[in-house]
């Protein structure tokens, strides 16, 4: 992990930073950063698996996993229109954008 030039580490809201520079207040920072990525991670499993199942039963004669090709392509796109926003509004700042 790389800190900022205050200390900071660059992935903690520094919302949360400002309650406290202490120790504590890192990780509890920490502890809801893991918490929201877990809850990102369940919803989007969900609603995989919901999405596959729907477009499955929607074409069941096929012996192609079409609800999978769907989901990929859906996911792609979004990541491609997410990806997009953020460069175009410019919600990251430069040492968070990831670069090669």
């Amino acid at each position: 992990m790389v800190a900022g030039s205050d200390g900071t580490l660059p992935w903690v809201p520094r919302r949360l930073v400002r309650l406290g520079r202490n120790r504590d207040s890192m990780k509890t920072a920490a502890w809801l950063q893991m918490l929201l990525v877990g809850l990102g991670g369940f919803l989007g499993s969900v609603l995989r698996f919901v999405m596959s199942g729907l477009v499955h039963r929607m074409f069941p004669f096929l012996g192609f996993p079409v609800g999978t090709l769907a989901v990929n392509v859906v996911g792609c796109l979004a990541i491609g229109f997410l990806g997009g926003l953020v460069e175009m509004r410019q919600v990251l700042a430069p040492e968070q954008r990831f670069s090669c």
